[in-house]
């Protein structure tokens, strides 16, 4: 038994690092080819980022009221490795302003396997490793995941930060609500905007605790912990809070409202905009799936109560930040990035529902059926590998990839 339970740690482990370098690769392969324009405003604001810190002004660490701050911090590093902190920028900067967000795209979609199968059971290996293979190959994460910008990089703070959160309710696990706490406290920090999901998680933790009348007292523990958490990692990691922490917070919520508040360019496109844009920036097998999941979620029995209650939760934390952005006058097709991963649960659980009726059906070889599923991820990561090198890889209706893509465009803008 023992022996057996090593092996089953080992394959996970593996299963896990194949994933993350399929992820990986897709995400970092030639990935400075292309260009974003919001790629020169970052650059500036993390050389400043850095040279404040050098000097010891903490208080002028406060660069945007986005806030941007993990990915200064993270493509800082890489600057300062490579030896572009202090030059203008080329190739090797722009490779070092694009790392967060390939970095944490390809974390957030191999590291769900582990945490998502730690938190539905083992018997729901297949939802988690589905889950985790739509994460590495859905075209418009990808396309994000390849951009100098916030939205990927903050998204997959929150994303682990809330499998980690599902971990520690389901294992009772401290250790596992402060690690949330931090991802959270991260995301925040990257991208203010995406603070509704840690916010709706937090609810419904304490929600499900307080319908136990406070007999069941892990989501209360977890929400508490994980809040906790996530204030201590603000505050450590922005140097702006050591100096004038009422000061920042009160700048960058009133800098934040007015950006938000200010149509992007035209008059606002209304909500419509963001459901056109996730109908056709989806594949349509996603968008098929994610349908049979929404109908198998609620009536499979193959899927127990406890995993499906996580699922749901999962989906609603993510749904409050999107009905945010929905309502703001500025709107751009990578606001609504986190819907993408809720379509992922759905399309998963979906796929999985039919695997399991196919099985039942006994004309149908189980082999036919692994031959069929396998075909249709390697059909999806053929055409994530096909539609490379450009950062705005897919070609999607909204993207910018209409715009010049090469040094001499970013010299020239800068």
């Amino acid at each position: 038994m023992l022996a057996l339970r090593r092996v089953e740690r080992h394959a996970t482990w593996l299963v896990t690092l194949l994933l993350l370098l399929a992820a990986g690769f897709i995400r970092f392969y030639r990935v400075t080819d292309s260009v974003h324009p919001d790629s020169l405003l970052w650059f500036r604001r993390t050389q400043v980022f850095w040279r404040m810190l050098g000097e010891g002004n903490f208080g002028d660490t406060y660069r945007a009221p986005h806030p941007g701050v993990m990915l200064m911090w993270l493509s800082g590093l890489v600057m300062k490795l490579n030896g572009t902190l202090e030059a203008s920028i080329d190739p090797r900067g722009l490779f070092a302003l694009k790392v967060p967000g390939a970095l944490l795209g390809s974390l957030a979609a191999g590291l769900t396997y582990p945490l998502a199968r730690a938190c539905l059971g083992k018997a729901q290996w297949a939802v988690a490793f589905l889950l985790a293979v739509f994460l590495a190959t859905e075209p418009f994460l990808l396309e994000q995941s390849r951009m100098a910008h916030l939205d990927m990089a903050a998204l997959g703070f929150a994303w682990l930060g809330v499998w980690l959160s599902m971990l520690a309710y389901e294992r009772s696990s401290p250790v596992s609500a402060w690690g949330a706490g931090a991802l959270f406290g991260m995301a925040c920090l990257t991208k203010l905007s995406l603070a509704p999901i840690p916010a709706t998680l937090m609810s419904i933790l304490l929600v499900a605790s307080a319908l136990t009348r406070f007999r069941d007292r892990r989501g209360l523990i977890v929400a508490v912990l994980a809040t906790l958490g996530a204030v201590l990692t603000m505050f450590a990691l922005w140097p702006a809070l050591w100096v004038s922490p009422s000061a920042t917070l009160q700048r960058m919520l009133r800098e934040a409202s007015e950006v938000s508040g200010r149509e992007h360019g035209t008059r606002d496109p209304g909500v419509m905009f963001y459901v056109n844009y996730a109908l056709h920036s989806t594949p349509i097998e996603t968008l098929a799936l994610t349908l049979v999941g929404l109908a198998s979620l609620s009536g499979w029995r193959g899927l127990p109560a406890q995993p499906r209650k996580h699922l749901v939760w999962v989906c609603l934390s993510l749904l409050p930040c999107i009905v945010l952005v929905a309502s703001m006058p500025k709107k751009l097709s990578r606001y609504v990035l986190p819907v993408t991963p809720v379509l992922c649960v759905l399309a998963s659980v979906g796929l999985a529902w039919i695997v399991r009726r196919a099985q039942a059906w006994r004309k149908l070889a189980p082999q036919l059926i692994v031959a069929g599923v396998g075909l249709l991820l390697v059909a999806r990561y053929a055409r994530s590998v096909w539609i490379l090198p450009s950062a705005q890889c897919s070609g999607l209706p909204g993207s910018s990839c209409e715009r010049p893509s090469d040094m001499y465009f970013m010299r020239s803008v800068a």
